[in-house]
C-alpha cells in the first residue's frame, strides 16, 4: 500500500459498496421473500431499467473518453490535468442529479394528472438554479481548485467553462429524456446516449491533433450539445410527450453565455474575491428574481 496507494482507494470503494448492497438487501428483503417471483415483472423490470444504464452512466462514459483520449496523445501528465479541471466541472454533474432524483417524484406526479402548468413552473426554477450554479462554478472555480490541489495544476481552468456549458446542455436534455420514462420507452434513452458518445469519439479524433486539450473539451461540449438535440427530436416526433417550450430554456441560457463571456474576456476570469461575492449575489438576485417571494416565504419559514 505505500507503493501503491491507489490501491487504498479502490478496496476502500469496494469495501463501502459490499456494506451498501448488503444494507439494501436487507432492507428489500420482505417484499421479495415472501412473495413469489413473476417472470413478466422481471422482464417488465429489465426492459424499463436496462436502458437506463447507458443514460445513468452517460457523464461518466463522456468524462473517460476525454480522458482516455488524452492519454493516448498528449501522455498521462495532460491526461491528468484535464481530468483535475473535469473533476471540478463534475460539481455541476452532481447538482444536477440530486436535483432531478428528488424532483422526479414530482414529475410523475404531475404528468399522471396532466398538471402542465407546474412542470413548467418547476422546470423553470431548476433551469435558473443551473444557470446560476454553472456563473457560480465559473466565477469560484479557482478557489474550489485550490482546496483541491496544488497551485500549478489550475494551468487548465481556462478549459472550466467549456465543461459548465456542456453539463448545462445536459441539464437541457434531461428535460426530453426524462419523458422517456413517463412514456416507458427507456430504449430511447440508450440510443441518445449511442449516438451521443460516437459524436464525441468522432470529435476527439478530428479536434484533439488540432486544438489539443482545448480539442478535448470542445468535444465534450459539443458531444452533450447533440445529446440535447438528440432527445429534442425523440421527444417531438417519436414520443410526442409534454415538455415546456423552448423559449422558456433559450432566453436564460444566452443570459448566462453573455456573461461568462463578459467574465471571461473582459475580466480576464479573475476577479478579487471580495468583488465576485457581491457580483455572484447581484446575478443571482437576476436570474431568481421572479422567484423572490417564493424564496422570502422558505427563508421566513427556517428563520
Amino acid at each position: 500500500m505505500d507503493t501503491e496507494r491507489y490501491y487504498g482507494y479502490i478496496w476502500g470503494t469496494i469495501a463501502a459498496m459490499i456494506l451498501l448492497a448488503t444494507y439494501l438487501t436487507r432492507q428489500i428483503r420482505p417484499f421479495y421473500v415472501k412473495s413469489k417471483i413473476n417472470r413478466e415483472h422481471v422482464k417488465y423490470l429489465l426492459s424499463y431499467s436496462l436502458p437506463y444504464i447507458p443514460y445513468t452512466l452517460s457523464g461518466i462514459i463522456l468524462t473517460q473518453f476525454g480522458r482516455i483520449f488524452m492519454s493516448t496523445h498528449g501522455g498521462f501528465d495532460a491526461a491528468g490535468l484535464y481530468s483535475f479541471v473535469s473533476n471540478v466541472g463534475a460539481l455541476m454533474m452532481i447538482l444536477i442529479s440530486v436535483g432531478h432524483s428528488a424532483w422526479n417524484p414530482y414529475y410523475l406526479q404531475y404528468m399522471t394528472n396532466k398538471d402542465y402548468k407546474s412542470i413548467d413552473k418547476d422546470y423553470d426554477l431548476i433551469w435558473r438554479v443551473t444557470l446560476i450554479s454553472a456563473m457560480g462554478l465559473t466565477m469560484f472555480g479557482n478557489e474550489i481548485a485550490l482546496i483541491m490541489a496544488r497551485p500549478e495544476f489550475l494551468s487548465g481552468m481556462y478549459l472550466l467553462p467549456i465543461l459548465i456549458i456542456g453539463y448545462v446542455f445536459y441539464q437541457w436534455s434531461y428535460v426530453y429524456l426524462r419523458s422517456t420514462g413517463f412514456a416507458k420507452r427507456t430504449i430511447w434513452n440508450a440510443v441518445a446516449i449511442l449516438i451521443s458518445g460516437i459524436s464525441n469519439i468522432v470529435l476527439n479524433h478530428l479536434l484533439i491533433d488540432r486544438f489539443y486539450i482545448l480539442g478535448v473539451a470542445i468535444s465534450f461540449c459539443i458531444s452533450y450539445f447533440i445529446l440535447y438535440a438528440v432527445a429534442y427530436l425523440i421527444n417531438k416526433y417519436v414520443l410526442k410527450t409534454y415538455v415546456p417550450q423552448s423559449i422558456r430554456f433559450i432566453k436564460p441560457f444566452l443570459l448566462l453565455l453573455l456573461l461568462m463571456a463578459v467574465y471571461q474576456y473582459v475580466f480576464g476570469g479573475e476577479m478579487n474575491l471580495w468583488i465576485k461575492i457581491p457580483v455572484f449575489f447581484i446575478l443571482t438576485c437576476l436570474f431568481m428574481w421572479g422567484y423572490k417571494s417564493y424564496i422570502f416565504k422558505v427563508l421566513k419559514f427556517y428563520h
